[in-house]
């Protein structure tokens, strides 16, 4: 709240700085509620290792400012005059991005939202995954290959199918192994996370004075905006979130590997 007031009277710290202060804010009052609720949460379990944590989350966003390169969906106006502030800022924002996702989807968890969801197990065999992991290698390749504007749903979505079957066949916790147990109530909770997240982005966005604007292709109806995103860009925040949390037990399944023990699931 603070912070909001600050910036509708025209404080320039705050305005250059409203995105990563309010994801920060929301972190921890979101993590001390589902604390409250749980008696454990994502900080508190990980408390040691949260900083490994904030680094996954930066070189996960780095991974899609990559591609952005290539598709020029986004860019950053308003920057800071000094590059290595702005380099800073665009960390600290980073930061943010998978915790937020992981305490949004939490706090569903805990009201129980979709806890007891079930449905028909999946069978799924390794010849399988290793086909799923080839095309969406080869599906993923292809924007950096051959860039378009017009490609980045293919990232928001091939991601998770390279990734996630990956994870499983090295023995990590994968949501293809919760469908094929018939729990999809975690994919449920990224998904609503990935939306609810999504609306935060761009409504914290909107008002900050240090922001990003898209340049997105016709298709998305960029007349009709919610905030800085055309409505229809909002279909790629679920996916997103469900990529984020991959890319994380990915990275968790292979620190563990080399000894290095993420204690947060």
């Amino acid at each position: 709240m603070l912070s909001e007031w600050l910036l509708f009277n025209g404080n320039s710290f705050i305005g250059t700085w409203f995105t990563p202060i309010m994801w920060s804010g929301y972190i921890l009052l979101i993590d001390n509620v589902i604390y409250g609720r749980t008696g454990k949460s994502l900080i508190s379990v990980s408390r040691a290792q949260f900083p490994i944590i904030l680094l996954l989350s930066i070189g996960s966003w780095l991974i899609f400012e990559g591609y952005n390169v290539y598709l020029q969906n986004w860019e950053y106006i308003n920057k800071p005059d000094n590059r290595w502030v702005f380099y800073l800022g665009c960390a600290w924002s980073f930061a943010t991005i998978t915790p937020g996702i992981l305490v949004t989807a939490d706090f569903l968890k805990s009201f129980n939202l979709f806890n007891s969801t079930k449905i028909k197990p999946l069978h799924i065999k390794q010849k399988t995954f290793i086909i799923i992991i080839i095309v969406s290698a080869l599906l993923s390749l292809y924007p950096l290959l051959f860039p378009n504007e017009y490609l980045f749903p293919l990232v928001w979505c091939s991601f998770i199918f390279l990734i996630d079957p990956i994870t499983y066949l090295l023995g990590g916790k994968s949501l293809f192994k919760d469908l094929m147990e018939g729990r999809p109530g975690r994919i449920y909770r990224l998904l609503l996370a990935g939306l609810i997240c999504g609306f935060l982005w761009e409504f914290w966005n909107y008002w900050a004075t240090t922001k990003w604007e898209y340049t997105l292709p016709y298709w998305y109806f960029p007349e009709y905006k919610f905030f800085e995103m055309p409505v229809a860009g909002y279909l790629g925040f679920p996916p997103f979130a469900v990529e984020c949390y991959v890319i994380y037990q990915l990275c968790k399944t292979l620190l563990e590997k080399i000894g290095i023990t993420l204690r947060y699931d």
